[in-house]
């Protein structure tokens, strides 16, 4: 693997923790049904993949994205 897919990676499971732990710790009182877990660690993964296909580094990484 190369060095930028690891970084890459890297960062991508440390925004999927971090937002885990900050969804976690909101209390039951200000969840509402549009705010759930799922829906933040897609909001994530779609943050995530646009970041990598805007880059335009390498076309794997676009592709990917």
């Amino acid at each position: 693997m190369t060095d930028t897919l690891e970084v890459s990676l890297f960062i991508f499971m440390l925004a999927t923790f971090l937002g885990y732990a900050v969804i976690t710790r909101v209390s039951n009182l200000l969840h509402t049904p549009l705010m759930s877990l799922t829906n933040a660690l897609s909001a994530i993964s779609v943050v995530g993949s646009l970041i990598l296909a805007g880059a335009g580094e390498t076309a794997y990484a676009t592709i990917l994205g």
